[in-house]
């Protein structure tokens, strides 16, 4: 009886962690779709970002279809499809052989986000 009993306790936690874990999700299972924005991303300007990326010459390094660049020293941006977050960051910290253009004050935290909103556009 008591084998029995310890049977039915266990066979009942399995159960309730399966379903823990399909409640949680897993990455085992197809993408729910990309995460939007976070707030503070939102409110970039394309079109303004296009004028900077191309007066700024990120095309120099930079292959980008849209903008007619074949730049490459730097990532091809209509490959990698960087997220908007990853964009913003990155030009604003600097990656690898890139500089920063936030930290010191090269551009704006909004011509970032534009010139963020522009790459991503473009590239998806």
């Amino acid at each position: 009886m008591r084998g029995r009993r310890l049977i039915v306790i266990f066979a009942s936690l399995v159960i309730g962690f399966g379903a823990l874990v399909s409640a949680c999700g897993s990455d085992m299972g197809p993408a729910a779709g990309p995460a939007p924005p976070p707030p503070e991303l939102a409110g970039g300007d394309a079109v303004a970002g296009k004028d900077i990326f191309v007066d700024r010459a990120c095309g120099s390094c930079h292959t980008l279809a849209d903008a007619g660049t074949s730049g490459g020293i730097g990532l091809d941006l209509d490959q990698s499809q960087p997220s908007l977050e990853r964009a913003v960051n990155v030009i604003t910290t600097g990656s690898g052989s890139m500089p920063a253009f936030g930290d010191d004050g090269t551009l704006t935290q909004q011509q970032i986000l534009d010139v963020a909103s522009y790459i991503v556009s473009v590239t998806r």
